[in-house]
């Protein structure tokens, strides 16, 4: 919390990458709240900013403000074979709305229309499985099909919503969820990656909770469901669990180790 009244999360070389843009209105503390809501107030206790989380109900319990809850499956360094078939599986056994993939999806030029067959055929057309570029993408796949694959399941279904550069500088939409999405570490200059990292999250909707990503981050999920909270990891090939998004969650997902 500044002593202008603004609470600003900063990167560890000094860079802001996230504001309350509360400055000027008297804040001097943050309270994370037994119902779920996390505000800002002044010395004489107004709020003068809140995530607009509490839950119906106050503390003992209810849905957060922001409605429905939402499950999304977070995966990574798939490959295209058969364990890959069993996280897809898993995935829809569970559930989930939406898949997101945090890159190096099938590791083999050859298999590009192979991965994308069986997101297809699993999911099927309301899970678009939106995709951040790895540095396998580009170098062991054809980033063209994977981009022009993804953009067309994106075009099948109406529910999520992305602009920018697909699987390189994405931010996406999907209910009361934001994604922003950088392929940074695996395509173009690290500053520019940071720039549209924190610009996007600096004019991230409303109300929605705060993610701050880390060194080498490849997507960040921003929930407006509920308070953050740090957790997932992509999935080496041979793993076969996916990782859920549940309400309560916000997400970071680092840089795969290759």
């Amino acid at each position: 919390m500044q002593g202008d009244g603004n609470l600003v999360l900063y990167t560890a070389s000094g860079s802001a990458v996230w504001s309350s843009k509360t400055n000027g209105k008297s804040a001097i503390k943050a309270v994370m709240q037994d119902d779920g809501n996390f505000v800002l107030y002044t010395a004489a206790n107004a709020a003068v900013w809140s995530t607009n989380t509490a839950k119906a109900g106050g503390g003992g319990g209810g849905t957060p403000g922001t409605g429905e809850a939402v499950k999304v499956a977070f995966i990574g360094d798939t490959g295209a074979g058969t364990n890959f078939q069993s996280v897809l599986n898993l995935i829809k056994a569970e559930k989930a709305q939406l898949t997101v993939v945090a890159g190096d999806t099938s590791y083999n030029r050859s298999q590009d229309d192979d991965w994308d067959a069986r997101v297809r055929n699993t999911l099927g057309a309301s899970d678009p499985a939106i995709v951040v570029a790895g540095n396998h993408d580009y170098g062991d796949s054809n980033f063209g099909d994977i981009r022009s694959f993804g953009q067309a399941r994106l075009s099948r279904q109406s529910a999520v919503q992305c602009s920018g550069a697909y699987a390189e500088k994405m931010t996406c939409r999907f209910k009361h969820l934001y994604f922003v999405m950088s392929a940074i570490g695996s395509s173009g200059s690290r500053s520019d990656h940071e720039t549209y990292i924190a610009n996007s999250l600096n004019n991230s909707p409303a109300g929605a909770g705060v993610s701050v990503p880390g060194t080498r981050t490849n997507a960040i999920c921003k929930s407006a469901a509920r308070p953050t909270r740090w957790a997932g990891r992509p999935m080496r090939p041979a793993v076969k669990k996916a990782r859920l998004f549940q309400p309560g969650m916000s997400i970071r997902i680092p840089e795969r180790i290759c």
